[in-house]
């Protein structure tokens, strides 16, 4: 026999983008369900330890952006595991010509480094006078820095630094998309580097922090602890190991079907937040109609193969590992994408003289190399480390994972799919769209693009159930009990 239980809100994805809502409705006051497919939430948030090391599978760190993430944090109880990045890993590298060489932030850095020629240089003086772009086209990212700011940057330091963030190219990335606040600042002050010092005062007004400025955060035991925290605050209202059939707008109300491994449970919702990879949509959720679901199918994911690398002892010939690791432009024809540095960056990484270090393989660059078996990328790995660190010895460790679809890639058209998707949203009162592949693809605008979807949900609420927003940090207090229970009589036994 299916069993029914009824909530306020049924979120569909318990990655970081999924619990992230699902918090902040509860610190709203709302029951809510988050429902995972796989036996823990967190998405590709994962944290491992080997033998002394500490490896993070998915993502790294968290970039403190906002103080929703202050908030997120505190709420959870997580404020005495916050590290911070140390202050050495401010430097990154590039490759260039086989050598690594720090990547300049500040004028004087600039001017002296060997990445740029002098005539890149004096170009970049420039900026302020070329005439911003149609602001009814869609460049690429590469068209926009290349008549912006020359084709040296873009190669020596846009597209390493792609490959870093979507594990993409500049040439498929769309700038309105990808990188919206260059494109803000050429509409809005003709200049990048005009709206560059005048953002730092509107940012200053609004306590916010760009990416570039902003603080770089772990916890003491990895990202997972992030994960942990949220799946024990609310492991009562976390449904695991669900199968979705189908989600069905039945009324004013949802109906969300799954299979789990107590048997079928049906699961009575006011709202519904999908927070699934664009990937996955399917027939689980009929009302949506094909070209919705065409336009999600569009939006392609880069691969990426992660090949962790620890050493018990770090050999003192090789490289000092002084930052936070380095970025390999597509110029320079390497078959990794860059290397992380992780015991440079947060303590407790590896043990006391060793070294962590990450090697990323694949991406929308060479997207055939993550279908090798995992002996093969470790060769790759360990021979590109010892042609550009000059490590020798062997390490103590190695893991490898894998993802076939990892990072979405914001590429021509994502703009419009995404304002599509949202003008979908109006037709459907109470569905809504979250994750990564619509405006965002950082655990940091992660959490912040959730505070604004259950913002949107709570508001919703609000206007058609006709209740109080209950007050913030209340937990688990559910305005649905009030209906009247004729209401649901339909749907619940």
């Amino acid at each position: 026999m299916e069993k029914q239980i009824k909530t306020d809100v049924v979120v569909v994805g318990g990655g970081i983008s999924g619990l992230s809502v699902g918090h902040f409705l509860n610190r709203a006051g709302l029951q809510v369900r988050v429902v995972e497919k796989e036996a823990y939430p967190g998405g590709n948030i994962r944290t491992a330890y080997l033998n002394g090391f500490r490896m993070e599978l998915g993502p790294t760190s968290i970039l403190l952006t906002s103080p929703l993430i202050t908030q997120l944090i505190s709420d959870v109880g997580l404020e005495n595991e916050v590290i911070f990045s140390n202050p050495q890993a401010e430097r990154r590298f590039i490759l260039k010509e086989g050598k690594l060489q720090p990547m300049p932030f500040s004028p004087p850095a600039f001017f002296r480094t060997p990445l740029f020629s002098w005539r890149t240089k004096l170009r970049l003086m420039m900026e302020p006078f070329i005439a911003p772009h149609d602001p009814n086209s869609e460049p690429t990212l590469a068209e926009f820095v290349r008549r912006r700011l020359g084709s040296e940057i873009l190669e020596y330091a846009v597209d390493p630094f792609v490959a870093g963030i979507f594990a993409g190219s500049p040439e498929r990335l769309s700038v309105r998309a990808a990188f919206p606040r260059l494109w803000e600042l050429e509409q809005r002050y003709g200049s990048f580097i005009r709206g560059t010092f005048a953002g730092r005062r509107e940012r200053k007004k609004r306590s916010s922090v760009s990416k570039n400025a902003a603080k770089m955060f772990s916890f003491r035991k990895g990202l997972q602890e992030l994960i942990q925290a949220l799946y024990a605050m609310y492991q009562d209202s976390v449904i695991t190991q669900a199968e979705i059939t189908s989600v069905q707008k039945e009324g004013n109300w949802f109906v969300t079907r799954m299979e789990t491994p107590e048997g079928p449970l049906q699961v009575i919702s006011r709202a519904v937040v999908s927070a699934i990879p664009a990937y996955a949509y399917g027939e689980q959720f009929p009302f949506l109609p094909r070209e919705i679901r065409s336009i999600l199918h569009a939006i392609e994911y880069a691969p990426i193969a992660v090949v962790f690398v620890g050493y018990n002892k770090w050999d003192t010939r090789a490289h000092p590992l002084d930052g936070f690791g380095f970025l390999v432009p597509r110029s320079e024809k390497r078959r990794i994408l860059g290397v992380l540095w992780n015991s440079s960056i947060f303590p407790e990484r590896a043990p006391d003289g060793g070294a962590a270090l990450t090697v990323y393989i694949g991406g929308s660059r060479q997207p055939e190399l993550v279908d090798l078996p995992e002996s093969a990328l470790t060769h790759i790995a360990l021979e590109e480390l010892k042609a550009l660190l000059h490590v020798h010895a062997a390490p103590d460790e190695v893991f490898v994972k894998k993802y076939e679809k990892a990072i979405p890639q914001y590429t021509i058209g994502h703009p419009d799919r995404v304002a599509r998707l949202r003008e979908f949203q109006k037709t459907v009162p109470g569905f809504y769209f979250a994750g990564n592949f619509l405006e965002g693809v950082s655990v940091s605008d992660c959490i912040k693009n959730g505070a604004a979807v259950a913002d949107d949900v709570l508001r919703y609420l609000e206007a058609q159930w006709d209740f109080t927003r209950p007050v913030q940090g209340a937990v688990h207090h559910s305005p649905l009990q009030s209906q009247k229970a004729d209401d649901l009589k339909p749907y619940l036994n």
